[in-house]
This record gives structure tokens, sequence and C-alpha cells, in this order.
């Protein structure tokens, strides 16, 4: 072990000597990835946090232009966060993955996509890698940047920050998209990112955006009605929800829309069960999902007009309110495949 130590701790302090040339770099960014592939699981904690390599390659990533370096740090980040997934000892995570949310948040687009896919590749094979996310504020850092990106009125005067380009701002909330849906513990950490989003989802984003943003409120909003059982529907409620439905109804056939909202037309089948019959059924959140791709934005080929319905925004708001779900599909006719 000390042998393989002693070279990761040579080969990372080169890195860092702006004297030595791209082509030195690249031998020693390919002996770490080697090196990395050698020592054993037990040996993987004592050297990845001594010997510097996570820091040196992450900020040489950051700093270069050669794009054969920035490759090889990615690679090279990708090796030694797969050995620790595999080493299954106690790990300061915190400390390890901070450079990698660094690559996540920066301002080049391919930095920012290897930070991205070093992580999500990460957290589904390690839950303690979503531990260290959460205790290095991931959300709170979000929220921060969603309100940089998109300002009030007062905050605009007074931020001098730049901006993000978009593509960094999707890399950023697909990973925290992804941690809320792997770990339901992760969402009593939002409060403020939820706070940024909702109020964010109203200003009309890109579809991209409001695709990622719909689908970070509807994980959270599933998760606030978990209590919310179809053994605790009384009689009483049942009324008040039928009450409801004939309220909604007259929405729908009253008042037309400038922006339309797609519903999936399974989900209003078992709302009219619920709200029409004596069933006591909830129809549970609503499941836009199924007229998306997986990536979630963007429709599934085949659909018609039996798939879905439009209705208007103050209905749209009220149901999400009631029955949580999502993702919001919003466009500017009554067709999911126009803009």
């Amino acid at each position: 072990m000390y042998a393989i130590k002693q070279q990761i701790i040579q080969h990372a302090g080169l890195l860092r000597l702006p004297e030595i040339s791209d082509e030195e770099k690249i031998v020693s960014l390919i002996q770490l990835i080697s090196l990395a592939t050698s020592f054993t699981e037990g040996e993987w904690n004592g050297i990845v946090t001594t010997s510097g390599i996570v820091e040196n390659v992450s900020q040489l990533m950051i700093e270069t232009t050669n794009p054969k370096i920035r490759t090889l740090c990615g690679a090279a980040i990708e090796v030694i966060q797969q050995r620790g997934c595999e080493a299954g000892e106690p790990t300061d995570w915190r400390s390890l993955l901070s450079p990698i949310v660094s690559l996540l948040f920066n301002s080049d687009e391919k930095i920012s996509e290897i930070g991205k896919q070093s992580i999500l590749k990460s957290v589904v094979q390690n839950v303690e890698i979503i531990n260290g996310l959460l205790q290095l504020g991931i959300f709170d850092e979000t929220s921060e940047l969603l309100d940089l990106t998109f300002p009030t009125q007062q905050t605009a005067q007074q931020s001098q920050q730049q901006i993000l380009p978009q593509q960094v701002l999707l890399n950023i909330l697909e990973v925290v998209e992804k941690i809320i849906r792997l770990n339901e513990d992760s969402a009593k950490k939002t409060n403020k990112l939820k706070k940024s989003a909702s109020r964010i989802k109203q200003l009309n984003p890109s579809r991209q955006v409001r695709g990622l943003i719909g689908s970070i409120l509807s994980i959270l909003d599933d998760d606030e009605q978990e209590d919310f059982k179809e053994g605790e529907i009384t009689g009483n409620m049942k009324q008040q929800y039928e009450i409801k439905n004939i309220e909604l109804e007259q929405k729908i056939l009253d008042k037309l829309a400038d922006i339309w909202f797609m519903l999936d037309q399974k989900w209003i089948n078992r709302w009219k069960n619920f709200t029409q019959t004596d069933s006591l059924e909830l129809p549970g959140p609503i499941t836009n999902q199924n007229l998306l791709k997986p990536d979630g934005i963007n429709p599934i080929s085949g659909l018609t007009h039996k798939n879905y319905r439009g209705i208007n925004k103050e209905l749209w708001y009220f149901l999400v309110k009631i029955y949580g779900g999502g993702p919001e599909i919003q466009r500017k006719t009554v067709d999911i495949y126009g803009d």
C-alpha cells in the first residue's frame, strides 16, 4: 500500500506544478487512473483522504483548456468514486464530494456535465453519498442559484453575481431531482428549495427548467400526501369532494385559458370515479408522467385527446394542491405536441 500511496501523492502533486507540460500532466493522469484500480478496498479511504488526488484532479479540470486532460480528469474522478462505492468502509463523504459538487456548479458546461455524471452514478451505488451531499447543503445552494437566475425585482437590483448558463442549471436540477427521488428523508431539508422552485414555476421558465422543477415539486408533494390514506376518507369528506367536483367541472366549461395545462386522462377517470360514484378510493397524485418520455419533458409519441385533457391554470393548481403529483405540462393550445 505504501508504494502505491507514494506514487499517487507524487503524480497528484505534479498536477499542481505550473512548470510541467500538458503532456506530462496527461502521463500523470493516466498513471493515477491505473493506480486507482490497484489498491485494495480497505486502503481506499486512507489514500484518498491524504493524497490530495481528488482536490488536485478537480482543480486541474476547472483550470485546463486541454480537452484530453479534461476527459482524463473526469475518468480519474469516476474511477476514484467507483472504488469508494466498493469499499464499504466509513468515509468522510462530505469532504470527498466537495470538489465534485464544485464541478457540478462550475460555469463551464462540460465541466458541470462531468460533475453531474459523476454524482448521478455514485448516488445510485451508495446511499452514504447522498448524506454527504445533504451535509454540503446542495439543496440550499441550488435554491440560492435559482433565486439568482430568476431574481425578484429587489434581488435583481442588489445582485452583482454572474448567472450560470441554463445547461449548468439543468445539470444541477437533475442531480437534485435524483437525490429527492432516491432518498425520502432528504425532503425534510428542502423547505428553502421548495419555496424557490414554487415561485419560479409561476414565472414560466423554459420547458426544460419547468419540467425538472415540476418533477421536483411533484415528488415533494407526493411525500406530503403520504398520510392521506384511503381509510381516512369519511362520508363528510366525500361530500365535500363531490361539491368541489361540481365547481371544478363548471370552471372547465366556463373559463377558457391563455395557457393550457395538460392532464392525464387516466387520472381524470380515477378522479371522476372517486367524486361521482360511491367509491372511497382516492385518485392519488396526478400521473402526468404517463404522458412523457423518461426525460420528464418531451411527450411520448402517439398521444391523442383520448389520452389527455387541457385545463386552465386555476383548475390545475387547485387539483395539485389537493392531490399533489404532476409534472406540469403547459401549452399555448390544447395540443401536447404544440408550443
